[in-house]
């Protein structure tokens, strides 16, 4: 899972993290999927011209958003469906508001930290009950007791979103009743790649636009 530019491992010298925001020699606002550093040199390519913003933190969580955007492609959301984000980090608040405010779904959030559960409430997002089920989940929470929880609250034939990234470390579900008894699907919206239903539409570029 390597960007452009990276060198070296965890162990010292680190050169790592991947969303960086700066301007170049014209003053322009770039983004680039570079380690995090102070003055870089690139390939003009590599630079995403930032001309719809002029908050540089904002413009840090473009990444976040491509994982959206790839998420949103595979899971063929329809109109006002009902819909569970399951963890709500940067990436599951950016994907909660694109859905609410993009794809004019319903939208209910699953999260375990009592704090961003009151702000989510009172900012109009239904939280789930365990009486829910959702013909359509996305889970965010990199940990597998939600990916769980998504399983166990899937409809009859619900698609689960998987949007987390577990690096090397094994995940334990329990697939011997919910799972198999509705039909459910886990599917990867892994960001690296322009899913295939949108390669000869969309590409690196204009998912950033």
């Amino acid at each position: 899972m390597a960007v452009p530019y990276m060198e070296g491992s965890f162990d010292f010298p680190i050169k790592y993290g991947y969303s960086l925001v700066g301007t170049n020699n014209n003053g322009a606002l770039i983004h680039v999927m570079h380690p995090h550093q102070t003055t870089c040199w690139v390939d003009e390519k590599d630079c995403f011209v930032c001309s719809e913003l002029s908050d540089p933190i904002l413009a840090t969580q473009l990444a976040n958003m491509e994982t959206v955007i790839n998420a949103i492609w595979v899971s063929a959301i329809q109109p006002n469906q009902k819909v569970l984000v399951c963890g709500l980090g940067s990436v599951g608040v950016l994907l909660a508001e694109t859905l609410r405010s993009y794809c004019q779904a319903e939208v209910y959030v699953k999260e375990k930290n009592e704090d961003k559960v009151a702000i989510l409430a009172k900012n109009g997002f239904s939280i789930a009950q365990e009486t829910d089920k959702f013909t359509l989940s996305f889970h965010v929470s990199a940990n597998e007791k939600g990916l769980q929880y998504c399983i166990d609250h899937g409809a009859e034939e619900g698609k689960i979103i998987e949007l987390s990234w577990y690096g090397n470390h094994p995940v334990e579900l329990n697939l011997g009743g919910h799972f198999h008894y509705n039909r459910l699907q886990i599917i990867s919206a892994q960001v690296s790649a322009i899913p295939l239903i949108k390669k000869n539409a969309e590409d690196f570029l204009s998912r950033k636009n």
